[in-house]
């Protein structure tokens, strides 16, 4: 019977590192189906030790220097807690500052003991897609070199990954990973039909919508990376907003960089009457929550091909949002099966936005989905225990 888990992953920085913040809450669903749970940073910032609970303890072994007292304590700290399963959380580039964690699939090894052993894969590697520079795909042969060290070196007994082309990867390589979706990583906050104020640039253009003509509220959600409002969805939304004779206005919620702001930062500078850009920045997690309960759609920055990677759009979807991807500069380099969510529309190329009526329509009501996630992840590991 499952009954402990140890994940790994490369730090406990929560509030900064996506990473150890989708651990910790799924360690903490877990927990809540009676299973028992601990987190080990290997490469955390922070020297001590810490518990984000009693119930979830926190081991951080960055202030040991010496490899072999590194080794041993590890190996004392998993003995002791008496892990079932442990859950590494892979991303390369956290386990090695260059993407090459030769050394990762020896040091489980050596502190693994009994335990069955998981990986899910956050990341894969370099040169996965076709528009990849010569140079990074050039590298990435050498980031799946480190991979496949990783694999059979610890051989792992289940897989996990939420992205269909790192899927198609692993079992195209004979690596039989099973699909996990992300879950959202922002809480449903308030009551239906009555959500916390945002930010008075978005709490003002609500109280101003009229009821005979409302104007569209779509939205970003975290980083605004490069292509997410190109020239030609930004032409096409202008057009759209023209011919329905709606008004749509556009925000952008999350912490960004000097480049992504300036990006918005350029977009407003075009805004008019018909098509406007309001950037809204870092928002506490029930801001965020009241934020995407309130838009009509939202907007992904992240590839198509790569969507279900994306906690802002999972965070999105658990809100009830459809989306629109103007993004599609990530093409496979293999093949890979399977389609797009009902609620999830192109929006490049010959892809028309007159569907956006339909997507709108599409608007759900705010689900969380990490319990059911959870369940799900405990399933496939108890499926594996044999």
């Amino acid at each position: 019977m499952l009954q402990r888990i140890l994940f790994i992953c490369p730090s406990a920085d929560f509030g900064r590192c996506g990473v150890a913040d989708y651990v910790r809450r799924l360690a903490e669903a877990c927990g809540a189906s009676h299973v028992r749970c601990a987190i080990l940073a290997l490469n955390s910032a922070k020297d001590a030790a810490t518990g984000t609970s009693p119930s979830l303890p926190v081991w951080n072994c960055m202030g040991i220097l010496d490899a072999k007292a590194r080794v041993s304590s590890l190996r004392d700290q998993i003995q002791d807690f008496c892990p079932d399963w442990i859950s590494l959380q892979f991303v390369p580039y956290g386990y090695h500052p260059k993407g090459l964690p030769w050394s990762l699939g020896p040091l489980l090894q050596e502190i693994s003991g009994h335990a069955r052993r998981h990986i899910f894969f956050h990341e894969l590697t370099l040169g996965l897609h076709r528009e990849e520079t010569l140079k990074n795909r050039a590298y990435g042969i050498l980031q799946r070199m480190a991979l496949r060290k990783l694999l059979n070196d610890w051989k792992p007994h289940a897989l996990h990954t939420h992205t269909a082309p790192y899927l198609a990867w692993l079992k195209n390589h004979g690596h039989p990973a099973e699909a996990l979706p992300l879950f959202g990583n922002i809480p449903i906050a308030g009551r239906p039909g009555n959500p916390p104020p945002v930010h008075p640039s978005f709490d003002e253009v609500v109280r101003d919508r009229k009821p005979m003509h409302p104007a569209l509220l779509g939205g970003y959600f975290g980083t605004f990376y490069p292509g997410a409002g190109n020239p030609d969805f930004v032409e096409r939304m202008r057009t759209f907003a023209i011919r329905s004779g709606k008004q749509i206005v556009l925000f952008l919620a999350g912490r960004q960089d000097p480049n992504a702001r300036a990006r918005w930062e350029h977009l407003a500078a075009t805004s008019d009457d018909i098509l406007r850009f309001i950037f809204l920045g870092e928002l506490p997690d029930s801001a965020v929550s009241s934020y995407l309960q309130q838009l009509d759609f939202g907007v992904a920055a992240t590839p198509f091909a790569l969507i279900e990677k994306s906690g802002s759009v999972a965070a999105m979807r658990d809100h009830g949002l459809p989306m629109l991807v103007p993004r599609n500069d990530w093409t496979p380099r293999f093949a890979v099966p399977g389609n797009a969510p009902r609620n999830i529309f192109p929006a490049w190329g010959g892809h028309s936005l007159d569907r956006l009526p339909e997507a709108i329509h599409l608007r759900g009501p705010a689900r969380e989905s990490l319990p059911t996630v959870a369940q799900s992840f405990l399933t496939h590991l108890a499926n594996h225990d044999d």
